[in-house]
């Protein structure tokens, strides 16, 4: 969507806190904490906070092998030969002014006066998806300004759970009217859109085969391994097996028709053609429509309310 210049925002997912924008801000904020967390000092180093490169990373590094931090805190480069490096005194002066006022500002006061000293905004505007990533950031200083006046230690180790959580946040949204919404199902349960698009409908649930099922009926079913390596079954586990099985079409069938009736005008759906039916969406329309995979699926044109393309490249 991006390279097509089309406008989107996700509503939900694992994206918000792994964007690179985010990330920076995180990293900055972990070094201000605790100056020895050499992995979060070298991607803010490495960030368009500093755009530091690999081989001043590699000297810092030689530097002080116990600590990058020292490294880039001591005004002598590793080689005492090699030129200035104007950007690594920039980052060495801004981090030690910051780390000097951490606990007597407020974590939104902190990033502000970060990205006042570095023009960071200035600098991932001008780069792809540049609203993008300053409305990401605009979020990121909504978060601490909605945490008030918790300190940094306390900031970081909040967006540390939030991380190893991996906490389901959508990324800031720009302007909702006229972008598409990318979301879940789940998530778009009590919604209603003028175009709804429903993609992928071919993909089929994963095969599992656990080796232990638990149900009311039969108790704790296992599949078994013999001596020659090869599975059995036993009737227990086949039969939870099949229960387990029917519960979960159940909830797909549950789910497809959320995802039908989010629609209020038009409804677009999309997957690849199959010689045999499956246990997939697509296929689930097409038993329901009477023109299942097995005879064809349904002939391009107008049926109705429903008009069907076939597309080949």
């Amino acid at each position: 969507m991006r390279n097509e210049g089309i406008p989107y925002l996700t509503s939900a997912g694992h994206g918000y806190y792994g964007r690179k924008e985010v990330q920076d801000l995180i990293h900055l904020l972990s070094v201000l904490n605790d100056p020895m967390d050499d992995l979060a000092l070298v991607g803010v180093l490495r960030s368009p906070l500093f755009a530091l490169d690999d081989a001043a990373l590699v000297r810092l590094r030689f530097a002080n092998p116990h600590s990058l931090w020292d490294a880039l805190m001591s005004p002598d480069p590793a080689d005492p030969s090699a030129s200035p490096d104007p950007r690594r005194d920039f980052a060495r002066d801004t981090l030690r002014e910051l780390h000097a006022i951490r606990g007597q500002q407020t974590v939104v006061e902190l990033l502000r006066r970060t990205l006042a000293m570095t023009g960071y905004l200035a600098t991932i505007s001008g780069l792809p998806d540049g609203e993008r990533r300053r409305a990401n950031v605009e979020k990121l200083l909504h978060v601490a300004r909605r945490m008030g006046s918790t300190g940094l230690g306390n900031f970081t180790s909040y967006l540390d759970r939030l991380l190893q959580a991996e906490a389901r946040e959508g990324q800031a949204p720009l302007e909702a009217e006229g972008s598409v919404r990318l979301m879940t199902v789940h998530a778009s349960k009590g919604l209603e859109f003028p175009i709804v698009v429903l993609p992928d409908l071919g993909r089929n649930p994963p095969n599992q085969r656990n080796y232990c099922l638990a149900r009311r009926a039969c108790g704790v079913a296992l599949r078994l391994r013999s001596e020659t390596g090869e599975w059995s079954y036993p009737a227990a586990y086949q039969s939870a097996w099949w229960e387990e099985q029917r519960m979960e079409r159940a909830e797909r069938e549950r789910l497809l028709y959320v995802a039908l009736t989010r629609a209020r005008d038009y409804l677009i759906l999309s997957g690849p053609a199959a010689r045999k039916s499956g246990e997939n969406w697509m296929s689930y329309l097409l038993w329901a429509l009477g023109v299942p995979w097995e005879e064809g699926g349904p002939p391009a044109g107008i049926h109705g309310a429903m008009e069907v393309w076939w597309h080949t490249e």
